[in-house]
């Protein structure tokens, strides 16, 4: 459910300090600011499920999520059971493959407790990315940056795997 509420210091900061939004000066986040939506979602929600079209980027500001694959997907593919990813907290982010691939989404993610998100669609990012040449650098340096971040992290789980 989107809101109209306007985002806060204790937002900002939290915005300030996530991977996908280090590295702006205070004018350069308030227009990203502009350009994004507040969402409030209940403990239990579904936020995007797996096979959705891939709208945008969820910076989360308060609660947690799980990222997690269904058992079965919106295709009507069945797996032998719930296959859970991973959790985010504050400042965390996800949806950022559909900022680079614009395709569905690969992975189902709902609230854990009633949670606060910072939304930025995908037209949205790639509009302030073609109007303000340093943002766009910054965004797709940070989006980069977390993306090797999350291969490298998945890349040392696997080896710890394969190790056993």
């Amino acid at each position: 459910m989107l809101f109209k509420d306007s985002f806060t210091n204790a937002d900002r900061d939290i915005l300030n300090s996530s991977d996908i939004m280090k590295g702006f000066k205070k004018d350069e986040l308030q227009l990203i600011l502009k350009k994004c939506r507040l969402k409030k979602i209940n403990a239990g929600e579904d936020i995007i499920q797996e096979g959705d079209a891939g709208i945008g980027l969820y910076i989360v500001l308060s609660g947690k999520v799980e990222i997690y694959l269904p058992q079965e997907n919106k295709l009507g593919e069945k797996r032998p059971t719930e296959v859970k990813i991973g959790k985010l907290e504050s400042g965390s982010c996800f949806g950022e493959y559909s900022l680079i691939d614009d395709r569905k989404v690969s992975a189902s993610v709902k609230a854990t407790t009633d949670v606060r998100i910072c939304y930025f669609s995908s037209f949205d990012f790639g509009e302030i990315s073609e109007e303000n040449d340093k943002i766009g650098k910054i965004l797709y340096k940070n989006l980069l940056d977390l993306l090797v971040k999350r291969l490298r992290k998945t890349n040392k789980e696997l080896d710890l795997v394969h190790l056993q």
